[in-house]
C-alpha cells in the first residue's frame, strides 16, 4: 500500500507494503524495541461495510502484504 499525502520524501523512501527491505527494517526495529508479537488490524478499512465482499481493493492489498511477510 502506498500513501500519497506526504509533504516530502522520507529519508528511507516512501513506504511500500510489498517492499521486503522495508518490512525487514520494521521487523528489526520491533526486535530492538523488544516487540515479540504483531497483530495486524485491517478494520480501519472496513467502516460502513456490511459484508467482507464489499471491501475496497486496498484491503486486499493489505491482507496480501500481511500474508507475504517472511
Amino acid at each position: 500500500m502506498r500513501w500519497g499525502t506526504t509533504q516530502a520524501v522520507p529519508l528511507m523512501g516512501f513506504y511500500d507494503s510489498y517492499n521486503r527491505d522495508i518490512t525487514r527494517q520494521h521487523i528489526l526495529w520491533f526486535m530492538d524495541l523488544g516487540v515479540d508479537f504483531v497483530l495486524p488490524d485491517w478494520t480501519n478499512h472496513l467502516w460502513g461495510k456490511q459484508h467482507w465482499d464489499e471491501r475496497h481493493e486496498s484491503v486486499n492489498a493489505i491482507v496480501h502484504a500481511t500474508h507475504a511477510v517472511p
